[in-house]
């Protein structure tokens, strides 16, 4: 009587590895793609991916930003389509810590 191994059913969806069991995949995750915060996940619908890499592709093709033109706001890590509505911001959100008049 030949034996048969089981065959792996639980696949990462980061990198394509496949386990015997949502037990080896949750640990698999957890030492080999640890969640750091919010870092990559989507400002505009939520969703978390991999990597901030995932995320860049994400923006462009999902939302159409060009992720290269983004300017980050130095005082909260807020990031804006361009640096009108960065100076926007900083008026708006920052003035009065920067001294520069009530918010």
């Amino acid at each position: 009587m030949r034996m048969m191994r089981p065959q792996p059913h639980v696949a990462c969806e980061t990198c394509g590895a496949e386990f015997l069991s949502a037990a080896l995949l949750v640990e698999h995750r957890r030492r080999l793609h640890p969640v750091r915060a919010e870092a990559d996940r989507c400002g505009l619908c939520g969703l978390r991916l991999a990597d901030a890499n995932a995320l860049d592709e994400h923006l462009s093709q999902e939302h159409g930003v060009d992720v290269a033109a983004l300017v980050p706001c130095g005082e909260c890590g807020l990031v804006f389509a361009d640096a009108g509505a960065l100076e926007e911001h900083i008026d708006q959100e920052h003035a009065q810590r920067a001294g520069m008049g009530p918010k």
